[in-house]
C-alpha cells in the first residue's frame, strides 16, 4: 500500500530525532516553508509543524526559495533561486549571498522568457551567479555585463561536489 504524506513525515521525524539522539521536547523552535510550492504539500507541512508546535512552542515560516539561497552563505555570488511552477513559468527570487543573505526580489512566478530581463536587473556588477537548485539546466551566456540569452529544459536532479561542499561548509547539520 502507498502510505500517506503524514504518516512520512511523523516517521522521517522520528528517524531524525532519533539519529541527533534528541527528544521532540528538546525542540524550542520549529520552522517550515510556506511556498511557493505545491498548495497541499505547503499546507501539510504547515499542519505538521504546527501540531508539533503545540502547546507553547514558537514556530515560523520561510520561503522554500529564500531557504535553497541560504545553501549559499559563505559564497560570494548571487544566487538565482529557481522551482518549476509548470506551463513555462518557474518561482524564482534572487539573492545577494555573502556572510549573509539579503533578498534582492521578492518571489514571484515569471515565465522562463522574462528570467533575462528580470536577473539583469538584480544581478550585481562583478559577482558570479549562481542557479539553484539544478532541477533545470538554465545557461544564461553573459556578454559585456548584459545577458545575451537563455535557454531552460529539463536535467536530471544533480548534486554538488561532497568534498568542495564540507571544504567550504563544513559537515551538514
Amino acid at each position: 500500500f502507498e502510505e500517506k504524506t503524514d504518516d512520512k513525515i511523523i516517521r522521517m521525524y522520528s528517524y531524525n530525532l532519533k539519529n541527533a539522539e534528541i527528544k521532540l521536547g528538546d525542540i524550542d523552535f520549529f520552522a517550515c516553508s510556506v511556498g511557493p510550492g505545491s498548495f497541499t504539500g505547503v499546507r501539510i507541512g504547515i499542519a505538521a509543524v504546527k501540531g508539533l508546535a503545540f502547546g507553547g512552542k514558537s514556530c515560523c515560516g520561510i520561503s522554500t526559495l529564500e531557504a535553497m539561497a541560504y545553501n549559499l552563505r559563505g559564497f560570494d555570488c548571487v544566487a538565482l533561486c529557481t522551482m518549476d511552477a509548470r506551463c513555462s513559468q518557474v518561482y524564482m527570487a534572487v539573492f545577494d549571498c555573502g556572510e549573509s543573505v539579503v533578498r534582492l526580489c521578492e518571489d514571484k512566478a515569471v515565465m522562463i522568457s522574462e528570467l533575462p530581463e528580470l536577473i539583469k536587473n538584480c544581478k550585481k556588477e562583478g559577482q558570479p551567479l549562481a542557479v539553484l537548485p539544478f532541477l533545470f539546466n538554465i545557461q544564461i551566456r553573459v556578454y559585456r555585463g548584459g545577458i545575451r540569452s537563455l535557454f531552460c529544459k529539463k536535467a536530471p536532479q544533480k548534486t554538488l561536489n561532497k568534498k568542495a561542499h564540507q571544504e567550504k561548509l563544513g559537515e551538514p547539520f
